[in-house]
């Protein structure tokens, strides 16, 4: 018969021998395999591979690994929904399997579809990042305004060891989708692209916003705008009591409304010969050596994003811009534009004349000049709306003459 003392002294023996197992068998390790072609032995190069990837696994992908990634607000409540302009905080949570300095954490915000937003890291900031072996860490990213459009959005984040190195620790794509809700009014304008060419703004805005002084209209006869958009919106602008409308009064006489809407019958058929007449200039202009900046021509740096988005039907606008360096040449070369028929010197745009103008000394010479610089407005850059012309190749001609008068000398003139 057993005694109590003979059953203690069996169990404590029995766990003894497991744990002596476990321990030999994490130092002494063996598979007996009797099939006929050894199918599950594995042979000294496949064992040599596996090492090497493990210690490869450990050198390149897992001294830093990412735990979670959690959105919160400026209380530190955790939540995936946001209003416009609240703040937002990023907290990630990572583990490091040992002593590791410098490391870049990139977070990068998406839309839903896709497209990139938004990208940063701690290096910009010169945040130093180092974590020690064993211990667990969380990183937070703050932003005191999310600035977005109402939508949904999802983030990725990376570790790195820099940002030109292909040494990466971990990466979570996808980590945590967000949703962004609004109660301001967004919209889009076309002054200069006009009603036909930016499916852009049919994609993403509702509300739309034109001017029908330019290309609509097309005669530079009227100071006139136009809201595109829901009834229920329209109604609240018009509204008797209450609306912007009504308020302030920036309503169009009958005479002028009726104006324009004759004018805007014509619309399609105008705005394929400014784009017909403006590649035709582009193309033999570049050819001359002049830079030159449409979006139709494959050196425009948004060629590709104006293609994607563009109505094919009617080509990539009427609007381009040349560079005449220096800008008293400019100046004198859109003198000499005017005076041989080329067209008007005028700021405006979408008239069924060519029309020309100096920004840089006109419609944005309020802004300083290292701002200028630092958007691109170079001094000598000459804005052009091209006109209907029916013989565009007397258009170029003219413009080679007036170039020749300033003595402007580009290649092949």
């Amino acid at each position: 018969m057993l005694t109590r003392k003979k059953v203690q002294t069996t169990i404590l023996l029995a766990i003894g021998i497991v744990l002596l197992l476990n321990i030999i068998a994490s130092k002494f390790f063996f598979r007996l395999d009797y099939t006929a072609d050894q199918r599950y032995t594995l042979s000294k190069a496949t064992k040599d591979r596996i090492i090497a990837d493990h210690k490869c696994n450990i050198s390149m992908g897992k001294e830093v690994k990412i735990l979670d990634v959690k959105l919160s607000d400026k209380n530190g409540k955790i939540k995936n929904t946001f209003e416009v302009e609240e703040p937002l905080t990023i907290q990630i949570s990572l583990q490091a399997y040992r002593n590791i300095n410098n490391v870049e954490i990139t977070c990068c915000i998406y839309r839903e579809d896709g497209v990139r937003i938004h990208g940063t890291n701690n290096v910009r900031f010169n945040i130093p990042f180092s974590f020690k072996k064993g211990e667990n860490s969380l990183v937070e990213l703050r932003y005191h305004k999310l600035m977005l459009l109402q939508g949904t959005y999802y983030i990725n984040i990376g570790l790195t060891k820099d940002s030109l190195s292909p040494h990466r620790y971990d990466e979570i794509n996808r980590a945590c989708y967000f949703t962004v809700n609004s109660n301001i009014i967004h919209g889009i304008g076309t002054t200069i692209t006009g009603i036909m060419f930016a499916l852009l703004a049919w994609l993403f805005y509702f509300k739309k916003f034109y001017s029908l002084t330019k290309f609509i209209n097309g005669k530079n006869d009227c100071v006139a705008g136009a809201i595109c958009t829901d009834h229920d919106f329209i109604n609240t602008l018009s509204n008797i009591n209450s609306g912007t409308l009504m308020l302030l009064g920036p309503v169009l006489d009958s005479l002028r409304a009726s104006s324009i809407l004759k004018n805007l019958h014509t619309l399609h058929i105008r705005m394929k010969q400014h784009s017909k007449n403006a590649m035709y200039l582009a193309v033999e202009l570049e050819k001359m050596g002049i830079s030159v900046f449409y979006p139709g021509l494959s050196s425009h740096p948004q060629h590709k994003l104006m293609t994607e988005i563009m109505n094919e039907e009617f080509g990539y606008g009427g609007m381009l811009a040349i560079d005449i360096e220096p800008p008293d040449k400019a100046k004198l070369f859109m003198e000499a534009m005017q005076n041989n028929d080329v067209g008007y010197l005028a700021v405006s745009l979408g008239y069924f004349k060519t029309l020309f103008s100096h920004p840089g000394r006109s419609t944005s010479s309020e802004l300083p000049k290292e701002f200028q610089h630092e958007i691109g407005l170079k001094e000598g850059l000459i804005r052009m709306s091209i006109g209907l012309d029916n013989d565009i190749q007397r258009t170029l001609n003219q413009i080679k003459k007036c170039l020749k008068i300033i003595n402007f000398d580009p290649v092949n003139i």
